[in-house]
Parts: structure tokens; C-alpha cells; sequence
């Protein structure tokens, strides 16, 4: 397991293999992209290095967030983007969190930013998808 670093930018080869996908797939071109690198100026959460899912793609190495994680990120994601029904949130509720696995991601996207209007955001994100998923 190597040192985190910021994913920015990405690998040639993995960036070949993004495209070839989307277009593949039908998928915007930017359906793998780098805006979790801000991350590594505010912080990360805690042990998120030992979490992390390493695997091989050729000469690739590529490490993957544990589901813990992308919960976390997921949830910052839908809190930080304008109206409940965006893209994180559809990525959130395929998750399919527990109520214990969205309090605490609530937890740590509380601590993320401090203001009292981003908290009502990320009260009314965490109350739809809690709803949803009942």
C-alpha cells in the first residue's frame, strides 16, 4: 500500500480508459473526475488510508474508497450541491445507507464546514435521503 496522494490529475492511461467507458456506456465524459481532491486541503476523514481498496489494472494502480467513505463523500456531495435531487443524492440512496451509516457521515460533513446555513443544507439532504430509503 502506497502513500495517499491527490488524484489530481488522474493518470494518462486512466483517463484513456474513463473516456472509452463514457463512451461506451453512454455516460458523460466527466462521470470519473477529480473534485474529491479538494478533500486533501481540508481533510480527509480519519483512517480513510486504511481503508482503502487497492487494486491492479495492468500497470495501473488504482485505490478504491471503502463504502464508509463514500457514503461520507456521497452525503458532503449532496449537501453541497443545490436541491435534494441531483446526481450524489441518486448515488447516496443507491448506497443505500443504514441510519447509523448516514448520522455518522453526517458527522463528519458537519465538521467540513461550520456554517449554520450549510448544516439546515445538509439537514434537509440527510432528512430525504432517510426518508427515501424508508
Amino acid at each position: 500500500m502506497g502513500r495517499l496522494q491527490p488524484p489530481d490529475p488522474l493518470p494518462d492511461a486512466l483517463r484513456e480508459a474513463i473516456a472509452s467507458v463514457a463512451r461506451d456506456r453512454g455516460l458523460i465524459e466527466r462521470w470519473m473526475n477529480t473534485a474529491v481532491a479538494d478533500q486533501w486541503r481540508f481533510g480527509l476523514p480519519e483512517g480513510l488510508a486504511e481503508r482503502v481498496h487497492w487494486r491492479a489494472y495492468g500497470a495501473l494502480r488504482v485505490g478504491l474508497v471503502d463504502r464508509r467513505d463514500l457514503v461520507l463523500f456521497k452525503l458532503y456531495a449532496s449537501a453541497d450541491q443545490t436541491g435534494p435531487d441531483n446526481v450524489h443524492v441518486r448515488d447516496l440512496l443507491a448506497l443505500r445507507p443504514t441510519e447509523a451509516e448516514l448520522l455518522a457521515a453526517g458527522e463528519w460533513v458537519r465538521s467540513q464546514d461550520p456554517s449554520p446555513e450549510f448544516h439546515a443544507v445538509l439537514a434537509r439532504a440527510m432528512a430525504h435521503v432517510s426518508n427515501a430509503l424508508r
